[in-house]
């Protein structure tokens, strides 16, 4: 394989701890077999210096390349897309992210590669590791960042279950790899060195930090506890780095405890450990909360009696090789000093328990487990094996398709396997999405399905004709978005406007630098800093601003569902290649067998005689809801058998304001609000309804899906003749213009549909003869000839296969 290891922590002050040693072990162990090339990345010009000659002789060294360099990134957030614009990564299987919890590491954005991180622990989300404290602001940022990864090397099984259940980290995604732990009886061992320390021999070790969850004060009151009963002058050695502030605060803990003159710190660690270690009768570790707890590791393998804490992943990495004790119970772990130290029987029987338990922690075991992970993430890549294609004198076009799929609650998702389902009759076509573990789709069976990061290679080893992105306004596709700048392709504009995407990617994806640099790359005239306060950027008009100037750039064509649309994009990039493809509509949804709309009525509680007003969709502001439930209210009073109902995935606040809306005007038994709901559900709910409500305002240039459902299904609709709207005529849906007579307008078109249901069914009939033409196989054809344009502009090699799909058009049409 060809492995990229991100160096990073090597740069940093940990570059000789746990976290940067931890680094370097990895490197060893994959050196230890010749069948991989590594390539080490870090931020520097030079290699870090902690890296050996043989080391730097058996690797290469990539410096990280973007634009901005890493000091603001880092300053503004904790990401970039540094994978993509660094040389010498062509063709990595896998890059392996070392320390992604650091806060002074800069995080790669998934995509162009599989990433697999190793997770250490879950401090600072679990409370016993970080003494209660709430992490810091940049963790949850990191953790969203690390969500996205592919695979995650958990040091131990404490740890992995720590990251499901503190972390939210999927646990089909990791192997447990545990630590490398060298033979350290093998080791030379200077027997001089305790007595260079003031050591005399019978002491006690405890390797530590300071830190409360590493338990110092009651390692010392232990010691202390069972120094009182042995009598003698046994010393104890805390070995760990400390400030002076620390020392004397530890120096302090000892006088009290009468032990001052026993206890040696050297207050740094030492070129001595393991000869210190290996001159120890016993070690002490009390550590409070450890991800895996190389101290009592060293200790089994060093051969010394161990009393352990019996929390976390210390149980699991001592097995039953040590003493394990609750940290807190002071009288426990001095009896397990006084076991260890003055029982021969018991301390042969932990040091030969110990040398046979350790070895599942040697260096060779580290490196499978390792490699057993990469290869299990690459694995996890293939979601749904491509279909036998049919048979064809010339090979079909190949089309890569990024989206997200059901059950993402999202409406693009939807529109997107309709769409798929039709256009791979007429193509091949793969399907690379962000996965999320449990996700069903198998309601798509038509094309392969991949996760996102395997296109890289998959399109070096086999290239697509065309690459197709579907592009919304939400995060769902941000993983699309350095697809579109890096492999160009054909866009989809679902939303005009971008801008609420890019906020959230800068805020909670800790990418805030990089939206800083596209802003003012695209906006060269405005003040690009705004992207650096929150107050300002909350300002920010998505109608002035809608940052999708970039990815439609970087497009070989534009589609777009309306006119207005096409002719927005037309005056931002002139002269570009921007087709109109209407929303497609499922044309047999009407006919199709579902129960009578009174049983759909009784199952959804809703009175058999009711007037139902129906908005669907997401429950969100632009949906101009607060208008229209006070328009219910006035309506709801002259027919208190009238029932409203939302369904669709709701933003919170809203929610709550519509439910303290409801209790306020004594309406909460006529609103009902349902949810997230599968297509068919939605279907059948405007078949049961009088009219449905869409209005929106203001509009990111979006087309409404749900309009398009409810004109296929012949219901009459409400909506707000902005923007695309205004294309539908008249006759089609009933418009309700902004203004000062909006809810009266909307009361008036209530009270008609309500006297005179022949006008709703007129509207209907009328809405959908509109979208006859509309079909999900007329818009799988107009993709297709999209597609087509777009492939044989890129190459001249693909003439026979637009022939053969040309021609599979024609016949379809005929």
């Amino acid at each position: 394989m060809r492995i990229g290891i991100d160096v990073q922590t090597l740069e940093t002050n940990e570059a000789r701890r746990g976290i940067g040693l931890l680094c370097l072990w990895t490197i060893d162990a994959l050196l230890m077999t010749h069948e991989h090339e590594l390539i080490l990345v870090g931020t520097g010009s030079e290699p870090p210096a902690v890296l050996s000659p043989e080391v730097l002789a058996a690797t290469r060294y990539a410096q990280i390349q973007m634009p901005g360099g890493t000091g603001e990134h880092l300053r503004l957030g904790c990401a970039a897309e540094f994978l993509w614009s660094t040389p010498g990564l062509d063709g990595l299987d896998v890059y392996h992210v070392t320390s992604p919890l650091m806060p002074d590491i800069l995080l790669p954005v998934a995509g162009r590669f599989p990433i697999v991180a190793t997770v250490l622990d879950a401090i600072p989300a679990i409370p016993e590791g970080n003494n209660g404290t709430p992490p810091p602001p940049w963790y949850d940022q990191r953790l969203q960042i690390l969500r996205t990864y592919q695979g995650y090397l958990p040091i131990s099984e404490s740890a992995a279950d720590d990251a499901v259940s503190a972390l939210d980290l999927a646990r089909s995604r990791m192997t447990v790899t545990y630590l490398p732990i060298r033979d350290l009886k093998a080791l030379p061992i200077d027997k001089d060195a305790p007595s260079r320390y003031g050591l005399r021999p019978g002491y006690v070790l405890s390797v530590t930090g300071y830190h409360p969850r590493k338990n110092i004060a009651g390692t010392l009151s232990a010691f202390s506890r069972f120094a009182r009963s042995e009598g003698g002058d046994r010393q104890i050695m805390i070995l760990c780095s400390l400030q002076p502030d620390e020392r004397a605060e530890i120096e302090g803990m000892a006088r009290k405890l009468g032990i001052a003159d026993r206890v040696v710190m050297p207050g740094h660690f030492v070129e001595d450990l393991y000869s210190l270690l290996a001159g120890a009768s016993a070690s002490i570790f009390l550590s409070r909360y450890e991800g895996f707890g190389i101290p009592a590791a060293e200790s089994l393998a060093a051969g010394v009696p161990l009393v352990c804490s019996n929390r976390s992943s210390l149980p699991e990495v001592c097995g039953d090789a040590a003493v394990l004790v609750d940290p807190d119970d002071e009288e426990r772990s001095a009896e397990g000093l006084k076991r260890v130290l003055t029982s021969q029987e018991w301390r042969d029987g932990l040091i030969e328990r110990g040398l046979r338990h350790v070895k599942k922690f040697r260096p060779e075991e580290y490196l499978r487990r390792i490699i057993e992970g990469y290869r299990n993430t690459l694995e996890s890549l293939v979601i749904q094996e491509p279909p036998t294609p049919p048979q064809s004198k010339e090979p079909r076009l190949r089309v890569a398709c990024f989206t997200p799929l059901p059950p993402r609650m999202s409406g693009i998702a939807d529109y997107s396997l309709s769409l798929l389902r039709q256009l791979a009759r007429l193509a091949d076509v793969d399907c690379f999405v962000e996965a999320s573990v449990g996700e069903d789709h198998s309601t798509l069976t038509e094309c392969g399905i991949f996760e996102f990061s395997s296109f890289e290679k998959s399109h070096r080893q086999r290239p697509y004709d065309v690459i197709l992105y579907q592009l919304g306004n939400n995060t769902h596709h941000a993983y699309v978005l350095p697809f579109v700048k890096h492999h160009p392709g054909v866009s989809v504009i679902h939303d005009f406007s971008l801008l609420g995407l890019k906020r959230q990617m800068a805020r909670n994806y800790g990418r805030r630098f990089e939206m800083m640099l596209q802003f003012a790359e695209e906006y060269p005239a405005a003040d690009a800093k705004v992207w650096d306060d929150d107050s300002q950027l909350d300002r920010l008009s998505f109608e002035e601003f809608p940052m999708t100037g970039g990815e439609m750039r970087a497009s070989r064509s534009v589609i777009v569902h309306s006119e207005w649309l096409a002719r927005l994009a037309g005056q931002m990039l002139p002269g570009a290649d921007v087709a109109v493809i209407p929303l497609g509509v499922d044309l047999n949804a009407k006919d199709r067998v579902r129960e009578t709309r009174a049983e759909i009525r009784r199952r959804f509680l809703l009175p058999e005689k009711a007037f139902v007003i129906l908005s669907i969709g997401v429950i969100n502001r632009l949906k101009r809801l607060d208008v229209v439930m006070d328009a219910f209210v006035d309506f709801h009073k002259r027919h208190p058998d009238s029932r409203f109902v939302l369904m669709g995935p709701a933003d919170r606040i809203l929610l709550r304001s519509l439910n303290h809306f409801t209790a306020a005007h004594r309406i909460k038994h006529a609103v009902h609000i349902l949810g997230h709901r599968s297509t068919e559900e939605m279907y059948e709910m405007i078949s049961a309804s009088d009219v449905c409500v869409n209005l929106r305002y203001p509009s990111m240039g979006e087309s409404s899906a749900t309009l398009a459902m409810i004109m296929a299904m012949g219901c009459p609709g409400l909506v707000t003749p902005v923007g695309q709207f205004k294309e539908f005529p008249d006759d089609v849906c009933g418009k309700i213009p902004l203004g000062a007579g909006e809810k009266a307008a909307m009361v008036r078109q209530f009270e008609e549909l309500h006297e005179t249901p022949e006008t709703g069914r007129c509207m209907g009939e009328k809405a959908r003869a509109f979208v006859e033409d509309r079909g999900w196989p007329d818009v799988a054809r107009r993709y297709c000839s999209c597609l087509i344009k777009a492939a044989s502009e890129k190459s001249d090699q693909v003439p026979a296969r637009v022939e053969q799909v040309d021609n599979e058009i024609e016949s379809e049409t005929l």
